[in-house]
């Protein structure tokens, strides 16, 4: 059973155009079940998460792998082999664009964080703002759901609180902590949504994946 206070990294890994297309994200166990691990965070997040993030995202975009790893144990880790697409029929545009989000913190050590969800509707948007109904409204409920506990474990019966993560400088290079003593963490308390398309430098052709 995971103790109250393990931080769990979870890496949702995605397909489109060739290119893979990573987002990662960070809970913490703010209460837990007996023999609850990896494997609960994992079919946690396909449950709850991940249909709202499909929801928003071309069906050009698949999403083929979900994996659960504990920052303090890294034999407490899971991956599970999925194949699901977004829900949108129609033409996406590129790789490089996407919708993006701010996730704020309730604490000023650690800096906010940020997600990017590629695969954008050309018809969701006007002039690099998303403008349709249906789409802002999926939005709106993943933007939610960002900041939200998830529920895991048997029966549901434990809470998994998103946080942002400080990196920790050592020997010149950036790592996550180890251990529970070295962590410092930031409680996710909003997630703002930016009606304005963002563009990925890094996935355009020629540098992704």
């Amino acid at each position: 059973m995971a103790a109250i206070g393990t931080v769990y990294q979870i890496v949702d890994t995605a397909e489109m155009a060739g290119q893979k297309v990573l987002n990662v994200y960070f809970y913490k166990v703010t209460s837990s079940v007996l023999g609850a691990d990896a494997s609960d965070v994992t079919a946690a997040f396909i449950d709850q998460m991940l249909p709202l993030i499909v929801d928003c995202q071309c069906d050009d975009l698949v999403h083929t792998s979900i994996i659960a790893t504990n920052l303090f144990d890294e034999a407490d880790r899971n991956e599970a082999l999925i194949s699901v697409p977004g829900t949108n029929g129609t033409a996406s545009m590129g790789t490089f664009e996407a919708f993006g989000y701010r996730l704020s913190g309730d604490n000023a050590a650690v800096r906010g964080g940020s997600k990017r969800y590629a695969s954008v509707s050309e018809g969701s948007v006007e002039d690099g703002v998303v403008t349709e109904t249906t789409t802002l409204g999926f939005l709106t409920d993943l933007g939610i759901q960002l900041s939200a506990a998830m529920l895991w474990g048997t029966l549901d019966g434990g809470t998994l609180a998103p946080v942002i993560v400080k990196r920790i400088l050592d020997a010149g290079h950036y790592r996550l902590p180890t251990t529970t003593g070295e962590a410092v963490l930031s409680n996710v308390i909003d997630a703002i949504f930016s009606p304005l398309v963002t563009s990925q430098t890094s996935r355009k052709v020629g540098r992704g994946e």
